[in-house]
């Protein structure tokens, strides 16, 4: 049984209201089906391309090399860009034959997806045309590497060209430190010689490093070794010129010339470095395998869309029946009220309808019906459970307007009579007196006036003894029970209830019958059926199927407050169950010991 007082779950919802779910998914397969034969579904094809990348020292992946997490996200986002895309919109407008295809196009129809234990990136491409999705993919890695190529090539030109800007600055001042030095040596007549010799030297170093450039193979070993010597001779010529004299001038401009020239040789190893890196350099694309054909992604027949269809349509059912649950928590099983109410139930009442009675009273005009055997059980378990236990007093109460609570009191009052019980009813639902109505004959109440039957109102505003107040209703030959009604008097109800009178006449009608049970109106509508049902000795009340679990928890809440025990419950028009209606034969005996078998037997002939 499903907990109707928990959470309520999403599969007992599901099964609780399964044909409402089970309606709603094959509505909607339905729709799916018929909508794809009206409009079958296109045919879409998916071309599938493998990279394998690594990071190196380009502009593009620098800096990334030790996170390689990174270095795949940042080549995915590249693969995603929108330069990729421009240039292999290019590509495929240039192939033969021509694919036109804008970069929009394949920016929407591109998938690119990475892994996160390998240097995987793998990208698929989905169009209408099976040869289009091959050419795009395929010339998107294309984009890709023409893109990376590019970029490594500009970082390098643009380093080169740095250094090729600071070596012809360094140049220009070699040359007028040399033109400084040459015009000191010029002061001294004893060095001029060697000063030639070394302004020889000094020109030759400025030749064989512009030479250095360009030289290659054995000119170029050639080239660097006289290049020594020649630094050999300068170092000599500064060690001897030196000695024995001081020119601070000549000193500061050669000292100056020796770190242009040391400058100069730092970078051309470094721009021969930079080439012979951007030569050797590792490709960003490790591997690659471009797509050969493309498979069929789409364009799915009626089953695949049944299939989808219902799925979806089970979805909806289930969360319809869901928001259905949590909005609707009600009772749907006879015993689940024991659980809020925390008393037995003490009958389950069958729904009229179900046996086709016309009837509001069928212990008295149908007494071979279920309905009838189940006001009688009613009636025993209220002898056994209530009145043997020195209950005399019974409040009859409901949660809400229309549970049914003053068709199954007259009906527990009939079956009780007839038990030999002596029975006062009390109508004290002013508001609405459906108890005096529905055991009157003609089933009629008067709207007011001298009509209207004398009752409670009168008897305590003393127009009339409380005997002359209550009618006899016949419950079967020679078997009564006593009604007391409301009264003709204009009262308001909540102050008539509170007042002493009443409570001193409830506790005065114990002594003349065995049980006095009192219709009481509404308890979380009407205010004074708390004060009643705090006149009497226990309370009953009356639970409808399907009625709210909430409504009937803040009954007990309220019955706790005022301290008024609940003797039990009454399960009111529950779905009539198979078993019920094998009970003829156990009734004949009590039928026939009141002289009503040959009644029955006559009505059901009757019809």
């Amino acid at each position: 049984m499903d907990d109707v007082l928990g959470e309520q779950t999403l599969f007992g919802a599901a099964w609780r209201y399964r044909w409402i779910a089970l309606s709603i998914a094959v509505f909607v397969a339905g729709l799916g089906y018929l909508y794809s034969i009206v409009r079958p579904p296109s045919v879409s094809y998916t071309a599938r391309a493998q990279l394998v990348v690594q990071a190196g020292t380009s502009g593009l992946d620098l800096g990334t090399s030790g996170s390689p997490q990174r270095f795949v996200s940042n080549q995915v986002a590249i693969l995603q860009s929108a330069a990729v895309a421009d240039l292999a919109s290019s590509l495929v407008e240039q192939a033969d034959p021509p694919v036109e295809v804008g970069p929009e196009e394949i920016a929407a129809g591109l998938q690119v997806f990475a892994s996160s234990s390998a240097d995987l990136i793998q990208l698929a491409y989905t169009a209408d045309d099976p040869d289009t999705a091959v050419a795009v993919v395929n010339a998107i890695v294309d984009a890709y590497r023409r893109l990376l190529s590019s970029e490594r090539s500009a970082s390098t030109s643009a380093v080169l060209e740095r250094i090729d800007a600071e070596l012809a600055t360094l140049n220009e001042r070699a040359d007028s430190l040399s033109r400084e030095i040459r015009a000191e040596l010029a002061r001294d007549t004893d060095l001029l010689a060697l000063g030639r010799q070394y302004e020889d030297a000094i020109a030759e170093v400025v030749a064989l490093n512009s030479e250095l450039q360009t030289a290659e193979g054995d000119r170029l070993d050639e080239v660097r070794a006289r290049l020594a010597d020649v630094r050999s001779f300068i170092a000599v010529y500064q060690t001897i010129q030196g000695i024995g004299r001081s020119n601070p001038d000549l000193d500061a401009l050669q000292a100056e010339l020796n770190q242009v020239l040391e400058r100069k040789a730092a970078l051309l190893d470094r721009r021969d470095n930079v080439t012979v890196d951007a030569e050797m350099a590792p490709d960003t694309i490790a591997f690659e395998s471009i797509a050969r054909e493309a498979v069929p992604s789409g364009g799915s027949g009626p089953g695949r869309v049944l299939a989808v269809s219902l799925v979806l349509g089970l979805l909806a059912g289930v969360g319809t029946a869901y928001i259905l649950g949590t909005r609707r928590n009600v009772f749907h099983d006879r015993l689940e009220p024991e659980q809020v109410l925390g008393a037995p139930m003490l009958a389950e009442i069958p729904e009229f309808a179900d046996e086709g009675l016309e009837t509001k009273l069928p212990v008295r005009d149908q007494p071979r019906s279920a309905a009838a055997e189940a006001f009688r059980f009613l009636a025993t378990s209220v002898e056994l459970k209530m009145l043997n236990r020195g209950v005399q007093t019974v409040a009859v109460l409901s949660a809400t307007l229309g549970a049914g609570k003053s068709t199954v009191l007259a009906n527990l009052a009939l079956a009780s009579a007839r038990k030999g019980t002596r029975v006062l009813l009390i109508d004290a639902d002013f508001g609405n007196q459906a108890l005096t109505a529905l055991l009157r004959e003609d089933g009629v109440l008067p709207v007011g006036g001298d009509e209207l039957p004398m009752g409670l109102t009168d008897v305590v505003s003393g127009e009339v003894e409380f005997n002359d107040a209550v009618m006899a209703i016949e419950a079967a030959p020679g078997v009564e029970i006593n009604l007391l009604g409301r009264g003709r008097q204009p009262v308001t109800a909540a102050e008539l209830v509170r007042s002493p009178q009443v409570r001193e006449l409830f506790a005065e009608m114990k002594d003349d019958f065995d049980v006095v049970f009192v219709d009481a109106p509404p308890l979380l509508q009407v205010a004074y059926a708390s004060t009643l049902a705090s006149y009497a000795d226990s309370a009953m009340l009356v639970v409808e199927h399907g009625g709210s679990v909430s409504q009937v928890r803040e009954a007990r809440s309220r019955l706790d407050l005022i301290d008024v025990p609940v003797g039990g419950y009454v399960y009111n028009r529950s779905p009539l169950r198979k078993e019920m209606t094998f009970t003829e034969g156990s009734m004949a005996d009590i039928l026939g010991d009141l002289g009503l078998l040959e009644s029955g037997e006559d009505e059901t002939d009757a019809k």
